[in-house]
């Protein structure tokens, strides 16, 4: 698509008359006397200059070679449109680059939970030792929404979760989560905390994480979510289950007999290993964290 550049065009577009009558194009009957209809400048600059504000506002430049710039563009911006305003999962980290039209990104931001603790039971009679591992904390969790241009970076880094405590060990903390806006900090959704042992007979669940606001820089919204509490393993001759934490997207992993169970949802913390017999098991591992978010116009 291009505007005519033969050497008989003129460098301005003339102004345009006065609007008459909308009507037709007649190819004329010479029987009756209808004259054919007269194509004049006007009606061509009109077409001409529409079909290249087209291909300009899609992000175009006309160019003579090509003559089908408004079908490829359409379908592009169609496609491309497509992919926002839905919401997508983010695992890992992963930067988007703000396309043209939008205005807002939109997330929830959820950091990783906490790692429950092991069990090391003897299976001597009357021995409470290490019998029951503490649940890890859930991660906390932010709402956000940011203005952003075209062109920017959005980064994102979703937290990993923390391991399970193997025997008698503690687990391990929750990463955190984080978004940034060329390479400026905006919000951190902090890790759960883990389960631990304080000593043979105290197993406590990993606390809740938490949510910063590191930078209110074109912040237009937010809100920050605090995880749940990990479950008490036991302490002294009292034995619990070890639940691991809820987070804002379910619960956490449950207790298990020779092995706790992993946090299935996002940011949830692991559960606690608790043996009935004898054997060293391994606390459930936490729940990765999770950044869902959709780009708007």
């Amino acid at each position: 698509m291009f505007q005519i550049d033969i050497p008989t065009a003129v460098a301005t577009m003339p102004t345009p008359g006065s609007a008459g009558s909308p009507g037709f194009f007649t190819s004329g009957n010479a029987a009756t006397g209808l004259a054919a209809t007269i194509i004049d400048q006007d009606f061509m600059n009109n077409i001409m200059m529409e079909l290249v504000n087209i291909v300009s506002a899609l992000g175009g430049a006309p160019d003579k070679s090509k003559n089908n710039q408004i079908a490829t563009l359409l379908v592009s911006t169609f496609l491309q449109a497509s992919s926002f305003g839905f919401w997508t999962p983010y695992t890992g980290s992963t930067t988007i680059t703000v396309p043209s039209g939008m205005t807002k990104f939109e997330c929830y931001l959820t950091g990783g939970g906490g790692g429950a603790a092991g069990c090391t039971a003897s299976g001597s009679t009357g021995s409470y030792a290490n019998v029951s591992g503490g649940g890890g904390g859930a991660a906390g969790s932010i709402y956000i929404i940011i203005g952003v241009n075209p062109g920017d970076k959005i980064q994102i880094s979703p937290g990993s979760g923390g391991s399970g405590g193997a025997g008698s060990g503690s687990g391990t903390p929750g990463g955190a989560t984080t978004l940034s806006v060329n390479n400026t900090l905006l919000a951190t959704a902090g890790g759960g905390s883990y389960a631990a042992w304080a000593n043979s007979t105290q197993s406590t669940g990993g606390s809740p994480g938490g949510g910063t606001i590191n930078s209110t820089s074109g912040v237009l919204s937010s809100l920050v979510l605090t995880g749940g509490y990990g479950c008490d393993g036991q302490t002294g001759q009292l034995i619990f289950a070890g639940f691991g934490g809820a987070s804002l997207w379910g619960g956490g992993g449950r207790a298990g007999n020779g092995g706790g169970l992993a946090g299935l949802a996002p940011g949830s913390g692991g559960g606690g290993a608790y043996n009935t017999a004898s054997g060293s098991n391994t606390g459930g591992a936490g729940g990765a964290g999770l950044v869902l978010g959709r780009l708007l116009p």
